[in-house]
C-alpha cells in the first residue's frame, strides 16, 4: 500500500500489485483533522502508525491497523506551531516534527505530549532523519545538524 498526501488536505490510498507492475488507486479520504495542504507524511517501522503534517501546522497521528478496511482512527492531533510542518519522522515512540521557521519538535506518542522545543536552524527545514541513535536536520541557513538522541 501506498499513501499520498495532496495539496486539498485528502489521503490517496493506492494497491500496488505484488509484481509491481499495477497501481491501482483504492480510495481517497478527506480527514477533517487536516487543515490545508498535507505536507509530509511518516510511518513507524511496523506501518501501524501514519503521521501527517499540514500546512497549518498540525500534526495528526493515525492507527493504521484497520487499513485494509480503510478505517483510520485518529490517534492523536498536536498542533505546536502555526508554522507549516516540513519534515516528520518516527523514531521509537516519538514523533519529530520540523517546521518552516527552524525549529524541531519531539512528541512522545505513548505518553501523548510534548517534550521539547529545538531552535535549530535560522530558517526552515529540509530533511530530518534518525539513524540509530542520531537525529540529523538540515536547513535552508545552509547548515546541517547532528544531535545525539537519548531515551
Amino acid at each position: 500500500m501506498v499513501v499520498v498526501g495532496t495539496s486539498v488536505g485528502f489521503f490517496l490510498f493506492f494497491e500496488v500489485s505484488s509484481k509491481g507492475d499495477k497501481i491501482s488507486l483504492l480510495t481517497e479520504i478527506k480527514e477533517k483533522s487536516i487543515q490545508g495542504s498535507v505536507t509530509c507524511l511518516a510511518t513507524d517501522k511496523k506501518d501501524s502508525i501514519i503521521c501527517v503534517g499540514d500546512s497549518a501546522g498540525n500534526c495528526i497521528i493515525f492507527d493504521c491497523q484497520e487499513i485494509q478496511n480503510l478505517k483510520i482512527a485518529n490517534i492523536s492531533r498536536f498542533s505546536l506551531s502555526q508554522n507549516s510542518v516540513t519534515c516528520i519522522c518516527m523514531w521509537k515512540d516519538f514523533v519529530i516534527t520540523s517546521y518552516s521557521h527552524g525549529v524541531i519538535s519531539i512528541y512522545d506518542i505513548n505518553q501523548d505530549c510534548h517534550l521539547l522545543d529545538i531552535h535549530a536552524h535560522a530558517r526552515y527545514i529540509n530533511s530530518l532523519d534518525v539513524c540509530k541513535d542520531l537525529l540529523v536536520s538540515s536547513g535552508e541557513d545552509c547548515f546541517f545538524r547532528v544531535w545525539q538522541t537519548q531515551d
